[in-house]
């Protein structure tokens, strides 16, 4: 659902739900890297058309992070934050 361009908020509400499931469950945060939910987040972060948005994704990425480091690091994560 993150990368529904034409509906900021199912984006937003997707990138909400990726956040409190990766706060509420942290051991899902390896399959969340598995499916992709860290490249969609990062790609929104790359690409910053609503900020609510990228504050969502930022804390998501911060939550999945706590769990699966290496792979945000390797899927790109670091430069879509710096």
């Amino acid at each position: 659902c993150l990368n529904v361009e034409h509906n900021p908020d199912m984006m937003l509400l997707a990138a909400r739900a990726i956040a409190h499931l990766a706060d509420a469950m942290p051991m899902s945060s390896t399959a969340m890297v598995h499916y992709g939910a860290v490249n969609a987040l990062c790609e929104r972060l790359l690409n910053i058309e609503y900020i609510d948005l990228a504050e969502q994704s930022l804390y998501a990425l911060e939550k999945i992070s706590k769990e699966a480091p290496t792979s945000c690091v390797r899927t790109g994560a670091l430069m879509a934050v710096l």
